[in-house]
Protein backbone atom coordinates (compact mmCIF):
# COMPACT_ATOMS: atom_id res chain seq x y z
CA UNK A 1 0.00 0.00 0.00
CA UNK A 2 2.77 1.97 1.05
CA UNK A 3 4.39 2.01 -2.99
CA UNK A 4 1.75 3.43 -4.11
CA UNK A 5 1.04 6.49 -2.60
CA UNK A 6 2.26 9.27 -4.50
CA UNK A 7 4.82 11.42 -3.00
CA UNK A 8 6.28 14.91 -3.77
CA UNK A 9 9.62 14.76 -6.22
CA UNK A 10 11.53 16.56 -2.81
CA UNK A 11 10.75 14.41 -0.76
CA UNK A 12 12.94 10.82 -0.93
CA UNK A 13 10.72 7.94 0.74
CA UNK A 14 12.38 4.74 1.78
CA UNK A 15 10.50 2.14 2.94
CA UNK A 16 11.31 -0.72 5.46
CA UNK A 17 9.12 -3.69 7.14
CA UNK A 18 9.84 -4.24 11.19
CA UNK A 19 8.29 -4.49 14.32
CA UNK A 20 7.99 -3.13 17.20
CA UNK A 21 11.80 -4.14 18.56
CA UNK A 22 13.14 -4.55 14.85
CA UNK A 23 11.66 -1.02 13.89
CA UNK A 24 13.15 0.66 16.52
CA UNK A 25 16.68 -0.09 15.66
CA UNK A 26 15.76 0.49 11.63
CA UNK A 27 14.47 3.84 13.06
CA UNK A 28 17.77 4.30 15.30
CA UNK A 29 19.90 3.56 11.67
CA UNK A 30 18.31 5.88 9.72
CA UNK A 31 18.43 8.85 12.18
CA UNK A 32 22.21 8.01 11.72
CA UNK A 33 22.17 7.67 7.96
CA UNK A 34 20.39 11.10 8.20
CA UNK A 35 16.77 10.67 7.52
CA UNK A 36 14.49 13.24 8.69
CA UNK A 37 11.14 11.87 9.33
CA UNK A 38 9.98 8.79 10.16
CA UNK A 39 6.36 7.55 9.14
CA UNK A 40 5.20 3.92 11.12
CA UNK A 41 1.77 3.09 12.76
CA UNK A 42 0.69 1.40 16.21
CA UNK A 43 2.72 0.21 19.24
CA UNK A 44 6.02 0.44 16.46
CA UNK A 45 5.78 4.13 16.43
CA UNK A 46 5.55 4.34 19.52
CA UNK A 47 8.61 2.91 20.93
CA UNK A 48 10.27 5.09 18.11
CA UNK A 49 9.06 8.10 19.94
CA UNK A 50 10.69 7.43 22.56
CA UNK A 51 14.20 5.87 21.22
CA UNK A 52 14.89 8.62 18.87
CA UNK A 53 14.55 12.08 18.37
CA UNK A 54 13.37 12.84 15.14
CA UNK A 55 9.68 13.81 13.89
CA UNK A 56 7.69 10.51 14.05
CA UNK A 57 4.50 10.60 12.05
CA UNK A 58 1.63 7.87 13.05
CA UNK A 59 -0.43 6.21 10.80
CA UNK A 60 -3.78 5.75 12.82
CA UNK A 61 -6.16 3.39 12.87
CA UNK A 62 -9.16 5.14 11.43
CA UNK A 63 -12.65 4.29 11.97
CA UNK A 64 -13.20 2.95 7.98
CA UNK A 65 -10.30 0.57 8.75
CA UNK A 66 -12.14 -1.32 12.20
CA UNK A 67 -15.63 -1.34 10.22
CA UNK A 68 -13.34 -3.04 7.78
CA UNK A 69 -12.87 -5.80 10.39
CA UNK A 70 -15.85 -5.75 11.86
CA UNK A 71 -17.56 -6.69 8.73
CA UNK A 72 -15.26 -9.31 8.12
CA UNK A 73 -15.97 -11.11 11.38
CA UNK A 74 -19.65 -10.13 12.01
CA UNK A 75 -21.52 -13.19 10.75
CA UNK A 76 -18.92 -15.17 12.97
CA UNK A 77 -20.99 -16.87 15.97
CA UNK A 78 -17.25 -17.43 17.90
CA UNK A 79 -16.12 -15.59 20.82
CA UNK A 80 -13.82 -12.40 19.87
CA UNK A 81 -11.74 -10.25 21.29
CA UNK A 82 -9.23 -7.30 20.13
CA UNK A 83 -5.77 -7.14 21.81
CA UNK A 84 -3.69 -4.50 21.27
CA UNK A 85 -1.90 -1.01 22.45
CA UNK A 86 -4.36 2.08 23.39
CA UNK A 87 -3.91 3.84 20.15
CA UNK A 88 -6.11 1.06 19.10
CA UNK A 89 -8.36 -0.64 21.69
CA UNK A 90 -9.74 3.05 22.41
CA UNK A 91 -11.37 4.02 19.31
CA UNK A 92 -12.51 0.10 18.40
CA UNK A 93 -14.14 0.18 22.32
CA UNK A 94 -16.03 3.23 21.39
CA UNK A 95 -17.27 1.53 17.90
CA UNK A 96 -18.07 -1.41 18.96
CA UNK A 97 -20.10 0.08 21.70
CA UNK A 98 -22.04 2.30 18.95
CA UNK A 99 -22.84 -0.65 17.12
CA UNK A 100 -23.73 -3.18 19.60
CA UNK A 101 -20.75 -5.91 18.67
CA UNK A 102 -19.64 -8.49 21.47
CA UNK A 103 -15.99 -7.88 20.60
CA UNK A 104 -13.91 -7.97 24.14
CA UNK A 105 -10.90 -5.50 24.75
CA UNK A 106 -7.49 -6.26 26.13
CA UNK A 107 -5.28 -2.99 26.12
CA UNK A 108 -1.58 -3.98 26.41
CA UNK A 109 1.71 -1.71 27.23
CA UNK A 110 4.34 -4.14 25.87
CA UNK A 111 4.89 -6.73 23.26
CA UNK A 112 5.86 -9.23 26.42
CA UNK A 113 2.15 -9.29 27.60
CA UNK A 114 0.81 -10.73 24.30
CA UNK A 115 1.60 -14.31 24.58
CA UNK A 116 0.36 -14.53 28.36
CA UNK A 117 -2.87 -12.43 27.49
CA UNK A 118 -3.57 -14.79 24.28
CA UNK A 119 -3.45 -18.36 26.40
CA UNK A 120 -6.17 -16.86 28.82
CA UNK A 121 -8.33 -15.83 25.98
CA UNK A 122 -7.80 -19.21 24.42
CA UNK A 123 -8.92 -21.19 27.75
CA UNK A 124 -11.82 -18.75 28.01
CA UNK A 125 -13.09 -20.02 25.30
CA UNK A 126 -12.15 -17.14 22.54
CA UNK A 127 -10.97 -18.83 18.91
CA UNK A 128 -10.71 -15.32 17.27
CA UNK A 129 -8.54 -12.52 17.93
CA UNK A 130 -8.00 -8.84 16.24
CA UNK A 131 -4.98 -7.38 16.41
CA UNK A 132 -1.60 -5.86 14.96
CA UNK A 133 1.12 -7.93 12.88
CA UNK A 134 2.50 -9.39 16.37
CA UNK A 135 -1.15 -10.38 17.82
CA UNK A 136 -1.75 -12.31 14.86
CA UNK A 137 1.09 -13.81 14.73
CA UNK A 138 2.00 -15.37 18.19
CA UNK A 139 -2.26 -16.69 17.99
CA UNK A 140 -1.58 -19.03 14.94
CA UNK A 141 1.67 -20.19 16.78
CA UNK A 142 -1.34 -21.21 19.90
CA UNK A 143 -4.20 -22.09 17.30
CA UNK A 144 -6.36 -18.96 17.73
CA UNK A 145 -7.62 -17.51 14.33
CA UNK A 146 -6.04 -14.15 14.15
CA UNK A 147 -7.57 -11.14 12.48
CA UNK A 148 -5.26 -8.60 11.23
CA UNK A 149 -6.24 -4.66 11.80
CA UNK A 150 -5.04 -2.90 8.78
CA UNK A 151 -3.97 0.66 8.11
CA UNK A 152 -6.57 1.76 4.80
CA UNK A 153 -5.65 4.23 2.17
CA UNK A 154 -7.05 7.19 4.05
CA UNK A 155 -4.91 6.43 6.77
CA UNK A 156 -2.00 6.57 5.06
CA UNK A 157 -2.71 9.43 3.12
CA UNK A 158 -3.79 11.41 6.04
CA UNK A 159 0.03 10.19 7.75
CA UNK A 160 1.56 11.22 4.18
CA UNK A 161 0.16 14.63 4.00
CA UNK A 162 1.01 14.80 7.92
CA UNK A 163 4.58 14.16 7.61
CA UNK A 164 4.80 16.45 4.37
CA UNK A 165 3.94 19.24 6.65
CA UNK A 166 6.06 18.35 9.44
CA UNK A 167 8.75 18.12 6.89
CA UNK A 168 8.34 21.45 5.71
CA UNK A 169 7.89 23.13 9.12
CA UNK A 170 11.06 20.56 9.97
CA UNK A 171 13.24 22.30 7.02
CA UNK A 172 12.24 25.80 7.62
CA UNK A 173 13.06 25.49 10.86
CA UNK A 174 16.37 23.51 10.37
CA UNK A 175 17.29 26.15 7.23
CA UNK A 176 17.00 29.19 10.03
CA UNK A 177 19.02 26.65 12.47
CA UNK A 178 21.58 26.72 10.18
CA UNK A 179 21.52 30.50 9.50
CA UNK A 180 21.99 31.13 13.21
CA UNK A 181 24.56 28.52 13.53
CA UNK A 182 26.67 29.85 10.67
CA UNK A 183 25.98 33.61 12.07
CA UNK A 184 27.34 32.42 15.17
CA UNK A 185 30.17 30.03 13.90
CA UNK A 186 31.52 33.16 11.93
CA UNK A 187 30.97 35.84 14.58
CA UNK A 188 34.33 38.19 14.89
CA UNK A 189 33.15 37.97 18.36
CA UNK A 190 34.78 34.52 20.53
CA UNK A 191 31.31 33.03 21.84
CA UNK A 192 30.96 29.96 23.98
CA UNK A 193 28.25 28.38 25.45
CA UNK A 194 28.15 26.61 28.78
CA UNK A 195 25.77 23.94 30.14
CA UNK A 196 25.97 22.49 33.29
CA UNK A 197 29.36 24.42 34.23
CA UNK A 198 30.47 22.30 30.63
CA UNK A 199 31.50 24.54 27.73
CA UNK A 200 29.96 22.41 24.63
CA UNK A 201 30.10 24.84 22.11
CA UNK A 202 32.60 27.19 20.96
CA UNK A 203 32.56 29.75 17.63
CA UNK A 204 35.10 29.84 15.04
CA UNK A 205 35.97 32.74 16.97
CA UNK A 206 36.93 31.02 20.41
CA UNK A 207 38.07 28.54 18.52
CA UNK A 208 41.39 30.67 17.01
CA UNK A 209 41.75 31.98 20.50
CA UNK A 210 45.37 31.38 21.42
CA UNK A 211 45.03 30.33 24.92
CA UNK A 212 41.25 28.57 24.24
CA UNK A 213 41.88 25.18 26.34
CA UNK A 214 43.58 27.06 29.51
CA UNK A 215 40.17 29.98 29.11
CA UNK A 216 37.49 27.18 28.99
CA UNK A 217 39.37 25.41 32.09
CA UNK A 218 40.03 28.78 33.98
CA UNK A 219 38.57 28.99 37.32
CA UNK A 220 37.78 32.69 37.34
CA UNK A 221 35.54 31.47 34.41
CA UNK A 222 34.08 29.00 36.23
CA UNK A 223 33.51 31.14 39.07
CA UNK A 224 31.92 34.07 36.44
CA UNK A 225 29.20 30.92 35.14
CA UNK A 226 28.97 30.12 38.98
CA UNK A 227 27.66 33.36 39.57
CA UNK A 228 25.25 33.64 36.60
CA UNK A 229 23.79 30.90 37.69
CA UNK A 230 23.29 31.95 41.40
CA UNK A 231 21.94 35.28 40.81
CA UNK A 232 20.53 34.99 37.92
CA UNK A 233 21.70 37.86 36.21
CA UNK A 234 24.32 38.51 33.71
CA UNK A 235 27.93 38.45 35.04
CA UNK A 236 31.24 40.94 33.97
CA UNK A 237 35.10 40.18 34.73
CA UNK A 238 38.63 40.35 33.16
CA UNK A 239 40.35 36.84 33.30
CA UNK A 240 44.41 36.95 33.02
CA UNK A 241 45.66 34.32 31.05
CA UNK A 242 49.18 33.85 30.05
CA UNK A 243 50.38 37.74 30.17
CA UNK A 244 47.11 38.10 28.42
CA UNK A 245 43.80 39.86 29.86
CA UNK A 246 40.83 38.81 28.50
CA UNK A 247 37.64 40.47 29.30
CA UNK A 248 34.69 38.20 29.09
CA UNK A 249 30.71 38.71 29.74
CA UNK A 250 28.50 35.64 30.94
CA UNK A 251 24.96 36.05 30.74
CA UNK A 252 21.29 33.61 31.07
CA UNK A 253 20.37 31.30 28.21
CA UNK A 254 17.96 29.05 29.48
CA UNK A 255 16.83 28.43 32.71
CA UNK A 256 16.36 24.85 32.83
CA UNK A 257 19.33 23.53 30.86
CA UNK A 258 21.30 25.78 33.47
CA UNK A 259 22.95 27.23 29.74
CA UNK A 260 25.28 30.37 30.15
CA UNK A 261 26.87 31.95 27.34
CA UNK A 262 30.18 33.41 27.42
CA UNK A 263 31.08 36.50 25.20
CA UNK A 264 34.82 37.41 24.86
CA UNK A 265 34.29 40.90 24.53
CA UNK A 266 38.65 42.08 24.21
CA UNK A 267 41.83 40.43 24.50
CA UNK A 268 44.91 42.69 25.23
CA UNK A 269 48.38 42.09 26.55
CA UNK A 270 49.93 43.68 30.49
CA UNK A 271 51.18 46.77 28.32
CA UNK A 272 47.65 48.10 28.45
CA UNK A 273 46.34 46.27 31.50
CA UNK A 274 45.01 49.32 32.73
CA UNK A 275 42.96 50.97 30.00
CA UNK A 276 39.83 48.96 31.05
CA UNK A 277 39.20 47.64 34.83
CA UNK A 278 35.52 45.72 34.81
CA UNK A 279 34.26 44.74 38.45
CA UNK A 280 30.85 42.91 37.77
CA UNK A 281 30.54 42.92 41.90
CA UNK A 282 31.91 45.75 42.92
CA UNK A 283 32.15 46.22 46.96
CA UNK A 284 30.48 49.31 49.24
CA UNK A 285 34.12 51.11 50.03
CA UNK A 286 33.25 53.13 53.26
CA UNK A 287 32.90 56.86 53.49
CA UNK A 288 35.49 57.47 56.07
CA UNK A 289 35.69 60.59 58.37
CA UNK A 290 33.51 62.39 60.91
CA UNK A 291 33.91 66.10 59.82
CA UNK A 292 31.49 67.86 57.37
CA UNK A 293 32.95 67.41 54.64
CA UNK A 294 32.95 63.68 54.94
CA UNK A 295 29.02 64.40 56.15
CA UNK A 296 27.73 66.68 53.10
CA UNK A 297 30.40 64.08 51.36
CA UNK A 298 27.76 60.45 52.15
CA UNK A 299 24.61 63.25 51.39
CA UNK A 300 25.72 64.03 47.77
CA UNK A 301 26.20 60.33 47.07
CA UNK A 302 23.10 59.21 47.28
CA UNK A 303 22.00 62.49 45.56
CA UNK A 304 24.01 61.43 42.67
CA UNK A 305 23.24 57.96 43.13
CA UNK A 306 19.19 58.82 42.41
CA UNK A 307 19.94 61.25 39.53
CA UNK A 308 20.91 59.25 36.25
CA UNK A 309 22.62 62.82 34.74
CA UNK A 310 26.55 62.69 34.18
CA UNK A 311 28.69 63.69 36.86
CA UNK A 312 32.12 64.99 36.98
CA UNK A 313 34.50 64.52 40.22
CA UNK A 314 37.10 66.63 40.25
CA UNK A 315 39.98 67.20 43.26
CA UNK A 316 44.03 66.75 44.04
CA UNK A 317 45.42 63.48 43.46
CA UNK A 318 45.08 61.09 46.54
CA UNK A 319 41.50 62.46 47.62
CA UNK A 320 39.13 59.38 47.08
CA UNK A 321 37.58 60.56 44.08
CA UNK A 322 37.95 57.22 43.27
CA UNK A 323 36.02 55.69 45.83
CA UNK A 324 33.20 58.11 45.78
CA UNK A 325 32.40 57.10 42.05
CA UNK A 326 31.97 53.32 43.11
CA UNK A 327 30.30 54.51 46.50
CA UNK A 328 27.69 56.08 44.24
CA UNK A 329 27.70 52.72 41.89
CA UNK A 330 27.34 51.10 44.57
CA UNK A 331 23.98 53.03 45.86
CA UNK A 332 22.29 53.54 42.59
CA UNK A 333 22.81 50.00 41.27
CA UNK A 334 23.52 47.48 44.63
CA UNK A 335 26.14 44.29 43.56
CA UNK A 336 25.85 42.52 40.77
CA UNK A 337 25.93 45.33 38.28
CA UNK A 338 29.18 45.85 36.33
CA UNK A 339 31.10 48.98 37.02
CA UNK A 340 33.67 49.59 33.96
CA UNK A 341 36.27 52.03 34.97
CA UNK A 342 38.61 53.36 31.61
CA UNK A 343 41.35 55.03 31.78
CA UNK A 344 41.24 57.82 29.54
CA UNK A 345 44.73 58.42 29.12
CA UNK A 346 45.71 55.26 28.15
CA UNK A 347 42.60 55.13 25.26
CA UNK A 348 43.55 54.60 21.52
CA UNK A 349 41.08 53.97 18.46
CA UNK A 350 41.33 50.50 18.56
CA UNK A 351 40.06 50.46 22.38
CA UNK A 352 37.40 53.22 21.92
CA UNK A 353 35.76 50.54 19.06
CA UNK A 354 36.31 48.61 21.65
CA UNK A 355 34.64 50.33 24.47
CA UNK A 356 31.67 51.13 22.07
CA UNK A 357 30.89 46.91 21.87
CA UNK A 358 31.53 46.47 25.30
CA UNK A 359 28.90 49.35 26.53
CA UNK A 360 26.51 48.04 23.65
CA UNK A 361 26.28 44.79 25.38
CA UNK A 362 26.01 46.35 29.13
CA UNK A 363 22.18 46.52 30.22
CA UNK A 364 22.36 48.77 33.21
CA UNK A 365 25.85 49.64 34.99
CA UNK A 366 28.28 52.85 35.24
CA UNK A 367 30.89 54.10 32.72
CA UNK A 368 34.04 55.61 34.83
CA UNK A 369 35.91 57.84 32.81
CA UNK A 370 39.08 58.05 35.51
CA UNK A 371 41.98 60.78 33.97
CA UNK A 372 39.51 62.43 31.56
CA UNK A 373 41.37 65.33 31.17
CA UNK A 374 44.00 63.44 29.99
CA UNK A 375 42.40 62.29 26.73
CA UNK A 376 44.34 62.71 23.48
CA UNK A 377 43.20 65.63 21.86
CA UNK A 378 42.71 63.92 18.60
CA UNK A 379 40.52 60.79 20.46
CA UNK A 380 38.35 63.38 22.14
CA UNK A 381 35.57 63.75 19.05
CA UNK A 382 35.48 59.88 18.94
CA UNK A 383 35.12 59.65 22.91
CA UNK A 384 32.10 62.40 22.53
CA UNK A 385 30.25 60.06 19.91
CA UNK A 386 30.53 56.87 22.29
CA UNK A 387 29.29 58.78 25.22
CA UNK A 388 26.47 60.36 22.68
CA UNK A 389 25.42 56.44 21.42
CA UNK A 390 25.66 55.46 25.11
CA UNK A 391 22.91 53.27 26.45
CA UNK A 392 20.37 55.00 28.91
CA UNK A 393 20.87 52.97 31.77
CA UNK A 394 24.41 53.17 32.13
CA UNK A 395 25.69 56.07 34.48
CA UNK A 396 28.43 57.99 33.56
CA UNK A 397 30.72 59.36 35.95
CA UNK A 398 34.19 61.20 34.85
CA UNK A 399 37.08 61.83 37.18
CA UNK A 400 39.86 64.25 36.47
CA UNK A 401 42.37 66.79 38.85
CA UNK A 402 42.78 69.22 36.23
CA UNK A 403 40.50 72.49 35.57
CA UNK A 404 38.53 71.39 32.58
CA UNK A 405 37.20 75.03 32.35
CA UNK A 406 40.93 76.13 31.51
CA UNK A 407 41.48 73.55 29.17
CA UNK A 408 38.26 74.42 27.14
CA UNK A 409 39.53 77.63 26.57
CA UNK A 410 42.92 76.39 26.00
CA UNK A 411 41.54 74.21 23.33
CA UNK A 412 42.81 71.56 24.87
CA UNK A 413 40.03 70.31 25.68
CA UNK A 414 36.47 69.98 23.08
CA UNK A 415 33.60 71.54 24.71
CA UNK A 416 31.07 68.99 23.20
CA UNK A 417 33.02 66.53 25.25
CA UNK A 418 32.86 69.00 28.46
CA UNK A 419 29.38 69.48 28.40
CA UNK A 420 28.57 66.24 27.87
CA UNK A 421 30.33 65.34 31.33
CA UNK A 422 29.50 68.00 33.66
CA UNK A 423 25.77 68.12 33.68
CA UNK A 424 26.79 67.44 37.54
CA UNK A 425 29.73 68.39 39.56
CA UNK A 426 31.36 67.55 42.85
CA UNK A 427 34.42 68.77 44.31
CA UNK A 428 36.21 66.93 47.03
CA UNK A 429 38.43 68.82 48.74
CA UNK A 430 42.05 68.03 50.10
CA UNK A 431 42.70 66.30 53.41
CA UNK A 432 44.55 69.00 54.74
CA UNK A 433 40.79 70.76 54.65
CA UNK A 434 39.47 67.81 56.81
CA UNK A 435 42.48 66.91 59.36
CA UNK A 436 40.02 66.06 61.53
CA UNK A 437 39.17 63.01 59.65
CA UNK A 438 43.01 61.69 59.80
CA UNK A 439 42.80 59.55 62.78
CA UNK A 440 39.92 57.76 61.32
CA UNK A 441 41.89 56.79 58.38
CA UNK A 442 44.74 56.20 60.13
CA UNK A 443 43.21 53.32 62.08
CA UNK A 444 41.30 52.23 59.02
CA UNK A 445 44.43 51.77 56.85
CA UNK A 446 46.67 50.54 60.16
CA UNK A 447 43.67 47.64 60.36
CA UNK A 448 43.72 46.73 56.94
CA UNK A 449 47.77 46.64 56.74
CA UNK A 450 47.31 44.24 59.89
CA UNK A 451 44.52 41.83 58.36
CA UNK A 452 46.29 42.05 54.92
CA UNK A 453 50.14 41.82 55.67
CA UNK A 454 49.76 40.51 59.35
CA UNK A 455 51.88 43.66 60.70
CA UNK A 456 52.21 43.85 64.95
CA UNK A 457 50.86 47.36 64.93
CA UNK A 458 47.02 46.72 66.41
CA UNK A 459 47.13 51.02 67.23
CA UNK A 460 48.77 54.38 67.68
CA UNK A 461 49.16 56.21 70.51
CA UNK A 462 47.04 59.66 70.58
CA UNK A 463 50.46 61.90 70.71
CA UNK A 464 51.42 60.35 67.07
CA UNK A 465 48.20 61.42 65.93
CA UNK A 466 48.61 64.15 66.86
CA UNK A 467 52.04 65.06 65.01
CA UNK A 468 50.86 63.58 62.20
CA UNK A 469 47.92 66.02 61.49
CA UNK A 470 50.47 68.79 61.78
CA UNK A 471 51.21 67.99 58.07
CA UNK A 472 49.48 68.90 54.65
CA UNK A 473 50.07 65.68 53.17
CA UNK A 474 50.28 67.30 49.50
CA UNK A 475 49.38 63.51 48.18
CA UNK A 476 46.43 63.21 50.12
CA UNK A 477 45.37 59.60 51.41
CA UNK A 478 48.10 58.40 49.33
CA UNK A 479 50.67 59.79 51.17
CA UNK A 480 49.24 59.05 54.16
CA UNK A 481 48.58 55.43 53.38
CA UNK A 482 51.86 55.00 52.11
CA UNK A 483 53.26 56.76 55.70
CA UNK A 484 51.09 54.46 57.14
CA UNK A 485 51.86 51.12 55.66
CA UNK A 486 55.43 52.14 56.66
CA UNK A 487 54.39 52.22 60.14
CA UNK A 488 52.65 48.97 60.16
CA UNK A 489 55.78 47.30 58.87
CA UNK A 490 58.39 48.66 60.74
CA UNK A 491 56.61 49.00 64.48
CA UNK A 492 57.70 46.21 66.64
CA UNK A 493 55.00 46.90 69.58
CA UNK A 494 51.72 46.70 69.45
CA UNK A 495 50.99 50.07 68.95
CA UNK A 496 52.80 52.92 67.09
CA UNK A 497 54.84 55.24 69.10
CA UNK A 498 55.52 59.47 68.39
CA UNK A 499 58.88 58.11 68.07
CA UNK A 500 57.83 55.46 65.45
CA UNK A 501 56.23 58.30 63.23
CA UNK A 502 58.82 61.05 63.62
CA UNK A 503 61.20 58.63 62.28
CA UNK A 504 59.16 57.80 59.58
CA UNK A 505 58.29 60.90 58.39
CA UNK A 506 61.86 62.10 58.98
CA UNK A 507 62.38 59.65 56.51
CA UNK A 508 59.42 60.66 54.02
CA UNK A 509 60.45 64.32 54.03
CA UNK A 510 64.26 64.10 54.29
CA UNK A 511 64.18 62.06 51.23
CA UNK A 512 65.86 63.07 48.01
CA UNK A 513 63.97 65.21 45.16
CA UNK A 514 64.05 62.38 43.18
CA UNK A 515 62.41 59.72 45.31
CA UNK A 516 60.01 62.48 46.14
CA UNK A 517 59.29 62.85 42.57
CA UNK A 518 58.79 59.08 42.23
CA UNK A 519 56.16 58.91 45.31
CA UNK A 520 54.21 61.89 43.67
CA UNK A 521 54.40 59.83 40.23
CA UNK A 522 52.86 56.88 42.37
CA UNK A 523 49.30 59.58 42.33
CA UNK A 524 48.07 58.47 39.02
CA UNK A 525 49.03 54.25 39.85
CA UNK A 526 48.28 54.38 43.36
CA UNK A 527 45.02 57.35 42.68
CA UNK A 528 43.15 54.10 41.08
CA UNK A 529 43.05 52.52 44.47
CA UNK A 530 41.23 55.52 46.59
Amino acid sequence: MAKKVKTPDYIDVHIEVANLEEGVKLAQTAEEDGYELIISRGGTATMIQEKVSLPVVPIDITGYDMLRVFTLIKEMNNKVALLGFANISRGAATLCDILEFNVKMITIQSRDEVKRHLLELKQAGYSVVIGDVVTVQEAKQIGLRGVLITSGKEALMDAFEEAKRLYELFYKSKTSANYVNDAMNNMPIPIAVSVQNQIIYKNNAFKSLEHKDVLTQDKQLRELVNQVLYTGKEQWGQLNIANLYYLVQAYWIKDEALAVGIFIHNVFSLKNENTYMLDSNPSHLPIIGESETSKLLSRLIQIHADNKAALCIYGEPGVGKRTVARNIHFQRYGNGTPLLEVTCSLLNETEIAHLQTILRSMKEGTLLLNEIDQTDRGLQDRLLKLLQQKPIDIKLISITTAQLEILVKQELFLIELYERIIANFMHIPPLRQRKRDIPLFIHYFLAEFHAADGGEALGIKGHAIEYLMEFDWHLNLLELKKVCKTLSVQTSGYYVELDDVKKVMQMTLGCSQGERKLLESDAGRLGRQQ
